[in-house]
């Protein structure tokens, strides 16, 4: 009976072990797959600074960039130790956050005869569930058609800024030449409808009906022209305000 109920246990704790790979493994299925699934190039380091995992956009990156090809254990060291430069400056990124820091930097590539290339790299500490430090991740994603958006924005703005600065300048030679064309055209308007009146008072007894109803179309149309030109002051004073 107690042989019998042992066997029971055991067969219960295998199936339970079993059920546990399985989840372990479909949790590790679906990781990879949402790995996979974008275009960032993600890596994980252990605290050694070896390769713990990393996606495919991460590993083709790293061998067209460097003409190495990388594998899960590896040390960065052993990796890059024919490029000293490189590993101390990727050195000087990792030990940030292997010591707990998040952070995110920029990097510009340049290229041989092509367009520079931006990549946008986030560092952040690996812990475990108790919080202990157990390695960092870096997620890089490609920022040059973001980059060449805002070039071609600020680009936009200067020019947008250049011409709004014509408009003004343009603006104001309008605006000093009506106000000047109106002041100049006020002295001969008043000198026209004086002169009529000079005319009709001294001249009023040798014209007959139709000189006076000229000297009349000549004061309404002085009039007149005299309200435009107070109508094109008003106007030049409002587009200075």
């Amino acid at each position: 009976c107690g042989i019998s109920t042992d066997i029971t246990d055991r067969k219960v704790a295998e199936a339970k072990l079993r059920d546990s790979h399985q989840a372990l493994e479909l949790a590790h299925d679906r990781l990879r797959g949402i790995l996979e699934g974008t275009r960032d190039r993600i890596v994980a380091l252990d605290l050694k600074y070896r390769f713990l995992s990393f996606n495919s956009s991460f590993k083709d990156e790293f061998e067209k960039r460097y003409g190495i090809a990388i594998c899960s254990g590896q040390r960065v060291a052993d990796v890059l130790s024919s490029r000293p430069d490189e590993l101390e400056r990727l050195f000087d990124q990792w030990m940030r956050a292997m010591r707990g820091e998040e952070f995110e930097l920029e990097e510009k590539l340049v290229t041989d005869g092509a367009e520079n290339r931006y990549l946008e790299h986030r560092f952040s500490p690996i812990r475990s569930e108790s919080g202990v430090l157990i390695g960092a991740t870096q997620v890089s994603r490609e920022i040059t058609e973001r980059r060449r958006s805002e070039v071609e924005r600020n680009e936009l703005l200067v020019e947008l800024a250049n011409r709004n600065d014509q408009l003004i300048a343009v603006n104001k030679e309008l605006e000093a030449f009506s106000y000047t064309v109106s002041h100049d055209l006020r002295a001969p308007i008043r000198h026209i409808d004086g002169f009529v009146k000079l005319l009709d008072r001294y001249s009023g007894h040798s014209l007959n009906e139709k000189g006076h109803r000229y000297l009349g179309l000549i004061t309404d149309s002085a009039q007149r022209m005299g309200m435009l030109i107070d109508d094109l002051l008003a106007f030049s004073r409002t587009g200075r305000t």
